[in-house]
């Protein structure tokens, strides 16, 4: 009886350990998906563009009033090699608030965000335009005149040595294109986050104090003091 009670419960254990087993191999587990930054994305910098590989890449943002919107996106690919080539790029439309002699600012936004696929010949150079949506395109356009504005406003201000205007910390959205290398399956782009909320120049402190000259002369100008200063 002792003998056949004692079988019984070692046979117990090995299919409980088996059972075991099979749960820790088959259960479904909660893993956390790699974070990839874009400076580990980005291609060589050439004088034409980005370079992946032998192929480089370039991409610009053309006003064009026969679309609706008013704006294409203009790609331009060249196979540096002797082969044919094959490439995949990531192409992204950014979005980034600014104003004149900003140090930092905030991360960009993508506003445009796809993959791009292309076969090119030995050395083949391809140039292809494709229209933004028209409501990108309207956000270009506006961005466009308050850069303008802010940039006019900005010289006044400066002009008039009036560094507590507003028009000192105005600011306007650049668009630009970015290309990278597309991401590998199951992982993730790094969210992009510099602690930083809005542009940020070097303080625009009053200019320092002026001493009066002697003998009559004129006292140079508050802004060549403060440039200098600089």
């Amino acid at each position: 009886m002792w003998h056949r009670a004692r079988t019984l419960a070692k046979t117990l254990m090995l299919a409980g350990g088996t059972a075991a087993a099979i749960l820790a191999v088959t259960y479904p587990r909660t893993t956390l998906a790699e974070e990839i930054p874009d400076s580990d994305r980005q291609g060589e910098y050439d004088d034409e563009g980005m370079k992946f590989g032998n192929v480089v890449v370039k991409g610009e943002l053309v006003a064009d009033g026969s679309v609706p919107g008013g704006w294409t996106l203009v790609r331009t690919f060249e196979n540096q090699s002797d082969q044919p080539e094959k490439c995949v790029v990531e192409e992204r439309v950014l979005r980034t608030e600014t104003m004149p002699g900003a140090r930092v600012t905030p991360p960009p936004v993508a506003v445009v965000q796809r993959n791009q696929t292309f076969a090119l010949g030995p050395h083949e150079k391809r140039k292809l335009g494709v229209v933004l949506p028209a409501a990108i395109g309207a956000q270009i356009t506006a961005a466009k005149r308050r850069q303008a504005w802010v940039q006019r406003e900005h010289d006044r201000a400066m002009n008039a040595e009036k560094y507590d205007s507003p028009a000192m910390t105005a600011t306007y959205m650049e668009f630009d294109v970015e290309y990278l290398t597309v991401l590998p399956p199951g992982a993730t782009a790094e969210k992009r986050d510099t602690g930083v909320t809005r542009p940020e120049r070097m303080g625009m402190m009053a200019p320092p104090p002026v001493p009066v000259p002697v003998g009559g002369a004129q006292p140079p100008s508050q802004l060549a003091a403060f440039d200098d200063a600089l």
